[in-house]
């Protein structure tokens, strides 16, 4: 029998029909050296046992852990993108030069991109372009298989901005893979955010926190981005230790933490963000948390500042934790509030400055 122990190497689920393909041909091995046919058959059903074993780990695979922290591969890329020099070094995004300013466009759940949707995503580039947005960043749910994922980043891996997708509840991680590496090599200044973890620039330090952290919530299913509080643990701790004395620390997740705000807020005033992520939070603080929407709503809301020296509430009073802002939903599907006024597709676009950190929604008025 082989000790599971011994095995060395990772041991991601993906990887145990390969280990007890091995299990059981040197089952068959071992025991048929016994001799005679009793031998024989000990081996036989020893191997039959193992294969039945391999055929049920298939059937329970997990999910992809994307949010671990890795060592950081050697080597460099670098292009240019709105005016400046984006350099990836490992795990990391530096705009140079850095700049006293950085204006992010946050865009989340295309649903795949219909026509309407594409229409939206076309639209979005105006007032992005308005806003002088330097960096764009998607936050999940924008497409499923690869197909959809080219359809719906396409339009904004076009504009005068570098793009990080972060994979969320309905990208597949291979999927969303391959669809930014088509992209890539097509030219277009977009990287992958389950790659690329922190992102530096404009006195700010974004850390990336890819997928959710309950398998049954991914759309994806088993090929889908899971991770765990103790890999969002890991990554507030390794942004603590990059974000410079006077850095805006900015978390940008498909995940919603539980606050005491309206990002999370559901109809009837429930609060149904992440217990789990919002106690990491509290150990580990950071100035800004952007999520993937909860529910129909508009993005964000209005423009609103932020104190320069501490995190704030929406009067501008200090706030205990970090300010939750919740992004649009870009889908052109017909969605309502608790209201039943009907929510238009949008985005959000956040400015950070020395000054503090500013938010505004962006609806697009669709043509009717």
């Amino acid at each position: 029998m082989i000790d599971p122990g011994a095995v060395r190497g990772p041991r991601h689920p993906r990887q145990w029909p390969r280990i007890l393909v091995a299990a059981a041909l040197l089952t068959i091995g071992c025991q048929t050296r016994s001799g005679g046919s009793a031998g024989g058959a000990v081996g036989i059903a020893g191997a039959k046992a193992v294969i039945a074993a391999m055929i049920a780990a298939k059937q329970a695979r997990a999910p992809w852990r994307c949010a671990r922290l890795r060592p950081s591969p050697s080597g460099a890329d670098a292009f240019d993108a709105g005016g400046r020099r984006w350099t990836v070094t490992g795990d990391r995004l530096r705009a140079e030069p850095a700049g006293d300013a950085l204006r992010l466009g946050i865009v989340g759940d295309a649903r795949g991109g219909d026509d309407p949707t594409l229409v939206a995503l076309t639209y979005l580039r105006v007032p992005f372009e308005q806003a002088r947005v330097d960096l764009v960043v998607t936050v999940g749910g924008m497409g499923a298989s690869e197909a959809e994922l080219l359809r719906v980043l396409r339009p904004l891996a076009g504009g005068p901005w570098p793009v990080v997708a972060i994979p969320g509840d309905r990208e597949a991680l291979p999927a969303h893979r391959a669809a930014i590496a088509r992209l890539r090599s097509a030219g277009a200044p977009i990287v992958d955010g389950a790659a690329i973890r922190f992102i530096e620039a404009g006195g700010a330090v974004i850390a990336t926190l890819p997928g959710l952290a309950h398998a049954q919530r991914l759309g994806a299913g088993p090929d889908g981005c899971q991770h765990s509080d103790a890999d969002a643990e890991e990554l507030l701790a390794a942004l603590a230790g990059r974000a410079g004395q006077g850095s805006r620390r900015i978390l940008v997740s498909p995940r919603a933490p539980r606050t005491g705000g309206d990002s999370d807020l559901a109809p009837g005033g429930i609060h149904a963000g992440d217990v789990g992520l919002a106690q990491v939070l509290a150990a580990h603080p950071v100035d800004v948390v952007v999520h993937a929407p909860l529910f129909p709503r508009a993005a964000g809301a209005t423009s609103r500042l932020l104190c320069a020296t501490s995190s704030c509430d929406t009067a501008g009073r200090a706030s205990r934790g970090p300010i939750a802002i919740a992004t649009g939903s870009i889908a052109a599907a017909a969605r309502f509030d608790e209201a039943e006024a009907r929510v238009a597709p949008g985005a959000l676009v956040i400015t950070i400055n020395g000054r503090g950190v500013a938010w505004q929604a962006i609806p697009i008025a669709m043509p009717r």
